[in-house]
């Protein structure tokens, strides 16, 4: 019985043993949060990225003031994508007698039946000349039922290149204008052999009744043939993170590039040298130092001045990819005579976690013996995604600190699990020769009985 009491005092204090505190970990960064809720949510930071062990983050805890974990759940992603086709657009082109501007102007809209006329109000000096002159366009949204996200231009030109500067802007009542994208550029180019096309601006949802457009740095307005909006959900996005990496030169026109962590990557952007110069790449990465390069992509990176403008390639899109080390191979390897940069995006993850026990809390990560131990959503957030879930509030990390260091990132052997097995072992033996002895008294007992009968 002594034996089976010191067992049975063993297996908690290996559990005991078992338990995780934040010093088995690499680094922490603090975590500042408002007060007034139970739960919090939290933007993993960049060093999380570049600190933890497993690309899934499983090695990332929060715990409080008195080194207790605190119960959390990694939330689903929240991202905006662009639905159904293009939409045309209703639009007319403005005029004004004189040099005026559309900036901080007003327009007057004439209809007679089907004719309508936009003419600007305001802002004509004295004595000019009364010709028309054309200085943008207004569209008419009041009939969509969606907010907007982009618009999408067709222009006649009367070169092969051109290069427009366009501002957007919105209003509900013709007279009160606010601006929507204030530098956009669109561009129809042909060179090295490549044309370059850029007919869209992209900006944050918006569903204004009216929006003129605007055009600046041109001889004269471009003809519009078409504009196209598309439709796009409601669903509030997450501001992407961006991380720049300088390119390490391995030859033959080819830029290695680490990013020091497995981000959940989805853009690209190469800094291209030079002011006028098309770049035809082959985009390839991998996961591990040893892995060998897997093609992603083949595209053209491009930067083109004309004038006081400079037209560059739209992020370049790619299915999100927690590979580390990407690599640039120009198809023309004595094109490149500098090094080149990389901007890599992703829109960073969200921990919501239950803010009990005593601040500050911290966020540690970096530990190659740690086990995944997120709950779902559901369970930390109940009724997530519905108007009855619970309050949660916005909580910001600071900058990283050491715990471990990372000697905790290295893999090692877990003693603590293999003391636990070993106790389990131990515990099983012990309880196995128990019922054996006991087994055996019970035979005795019963033998010793039969004799004294007889």
């Amino acid at each position: 019985m002594n034996l089976l009491r010191c067992l049975c005092l063993l297996l908690p204090l290996t559990y005991l043993h078992a338990a995780e505190v934040a010093e088995d970990f690499a680094y922490f960064v603090p975590i500042q949060m408002e007060q007034g809720s139970g739960l919090a949510r939290i933007t993993l930071p960049t060093s999380v990225y570049e600190g933890a062990v497993v690309p899934t983050l499983a090695d990332v805890r929060v715990f409080d003031g008195k080194g207790r974990s605190a119960p959390y759940a990694r939330e689903p992603r929240r991202e905006e994508k662009l639905q159904g086709q293009a939409i045309g657009l209703r639009f007319f082109p403005v005029y004004s007698t004189g040099p005026v501007s559309m900036q901080g102007a007003s327009l007057s809209v004439t209809t007679r039946g089907n004719d309508i006329s936009v003419q600007v109000k305001s802002g004509a000096a004295a004595g000019v000349s009364s010709k028309r002159i054309l200085r943008g366009y207004l569209l008419d949204l009041k009939s969509l039922q969606f907010p907007l996200s982009s618009l999408e231009f067709d222009w006649e030109t009367g070169t092969q290149n051109s290069i427009l500067a366009v501002t957007v802007e919105g209003s509900d009542d013709l007279d009160h204008w606010s601006t929507v994208v204030g530098n956009g550029t669109l561009a129809r180019m042909q060179a090295n052999g490549q044309t370059l096309l850029r007919n869209a601006v992209e900006f944050a949802f918006t569903k204004p009744k009216y929006m003129r457009i605007a055009f600046s740095d041109a001889a004269e307005v471009p003809t519009i043939k078409s504009i196209h909006a598309r439709q796009g959900s409601t669903t509030v996005q997450a501001s992407r993170s961006w991380k720049e990496i300088s390119g390490k030169a391995s030859g033959n026109g080819e830029f290695e590039f680490d990013l020091g962590g497995e981000f959940p990557l989805d853009r690209l952007q190469l800094s291209v040298p030079g002011n006028n110069i098309v770049l035809p790449v082959e985009v390839l990465s991998k996961k591990r130092d040893t892995d060998p390069w897997t093609t992603v992509a083949r595209h053209t990176f491009y930067r083109i001045q004309q004038g006081t403008l400079f037209i560059e390639n739209p992020d370049f899109v790619v299915f999100t990819s927690r590979h580390r080390y990407w690599k640039v191979r120009a198809a023309q390897p004595d094109a490149l005579s500098e090094p080149l940069i990389l901007r890599a995006g992703w829109m960073p993850e969200s921990l919501v976690f239950v803010a009990q026990g005593e601040a500050p809390f911290r966020l540690v990560y970096g530990n190659s013996l740690a086990r995944d131990v997120a709950l779902p959503i559901e369970s930390v957030v109940p009724a997530y995604g519905t108007d009855r879930a619970s309050r949660v509030v916005v909580a910001t990390a600071g900058d990283q600190q050491v715990l471990a260091g990372p000697s905790a990132k290295a893999p090692r052997t877990n003693y603590k699990t293999v003391a636990l097995w070993a106790a389990l072992v131990v515990g099983v033996v012990l309880l196995g020769w128990m019922a054996w002895s006991l087994t055996r008294q019970m035979r005795a007992s019963i033998k010793g009985t039969s004799r004294a009968e007889y």
